[in-house]
């Protein structure tokens, strides 16, 4: 029961965070800074910061005979770093805070299908009850807005970013990746792939044009927040309530984002997209009563 207790409680923090950080981040694309700058700054700070505990556990990802395993730290730098992070935030570039609904509301899809083919997780009838609504939600989001082609593009670029932080989440449960561990490695590698890039192509121009005030307040929001928290209370939901239970948290991102992007960006929700908020929160607060009485 303490275990539960726990877990809920993680997950509620970094779905509290994440939601956050969906608002931040359009702000920051839509006045000062690029996609690449925030990338940058969420790995670049987030990479030194976590220096020690690498120091200290080491820089990979450990395999089943207690070697450094290349490929394991690979998938999890690749899919919970710069793959989820640079689709998502695309995304976000060219879309409301309302639409980054789609990640969280898909992602407990591909996380029932890895974990029922990888490790033979087998959902209730309940779960897919509530992924079913979820899903129903995203769809009518989708084709019920959609005004061109050109715009269905970046709902596709949701879509990506679930699936990659859907991998994450069912490959930190089966290699039992400890928290802090893993979301060193995570800031570390994806930094150091990312940053010789990112300096090539832009340098230190679009940066440095950027307010002082939104630089700092990125910097915190991207590189400790998200990247340092979050992450580390994710991977402890996970490691307390498993991968299928843990994945349901991210759908309370867009309604925390979607509060947030209020006063921040002033996006005012229609009154059908909050009834898809609503669907998608019933959907999950349905599957947790469920899973509290088993």
């Amino acid at each position: 029961m303490i275990s539960i207790i726990k877990g809920y409680s993680f997950g509620l923090l970094a779905a509290l965070i994440w939601g956050s950080w969906m608002a931040f981040t359009r702000m920051a694309e839509t006045t000062s800074l690029s996609v690449q700058d925030i990338t940058a700054l969420r790995f670049g700070i987030s990479g030194i910061f976590m220096l020690p505990i690498l120091f200290k556990n080491g820089f990979f990802v450990k395999g089943s005979d207690g070697k450094n395993s290349i490929i394991k730290t690979l998938v999890i730098s690749w899919s919970a770093g710069l793959a989820y992070v640079l689709f998502f935030n695309y995304g976000l570039k060219y879309l409301p805070t309302i639409y980054g609904t789609i990640t969280p509301a898909t992602m407990p899809i591909f996380v029932m299908i890895i974990a029922w083919k990888m490790l033979g997780v087998i959902p209730s009838r309940i779960q897919i009850s509530g992924f079913v609504l979820s899903f129903f939600g995203v769809l009518y989001l989708i084709f019920g807005n959609t005004s061109s082609y050109v715009v269905s593009v970046w709902y596709f670029l949701f879509i990506l970013a679930a699936l990659s932080w859907a991998i994450y989440t069912v490959a930190s449960n089966l290699w039992k990746i400890n928290a802090f561990h893993g979301a060193a490695i995570v800031a570390f590698w994806s930094m150091l792939f990312y940053l010789p890039y990112y300096f090539n192509i832009n340098g230190w121009s679009t940066i440095a044009a950027a307010p002082m005030v939104d630089i700092l307040l990125q910097a915190f929001v991207q590189g400790i927040l998200i990247s340092i928290v979050a992450l580390i209370a994710y991977n402890k939901a996970v490691a307390f309530i498993g991968a299928t239970r843990a994945s349901f948290f991210p759908i309370l991102m867009p309604i925390f984002g979607t509060i947030t992007a209020i006063p921040l960006l002033h996006e005012q929700p229609t009154m059908v997209e909050l009834s898809i908020l609503s669907i998608i929160c019933i959907g999950l607060l349905g599957a947790l009563r469920i899973e509290k009485k088993e």
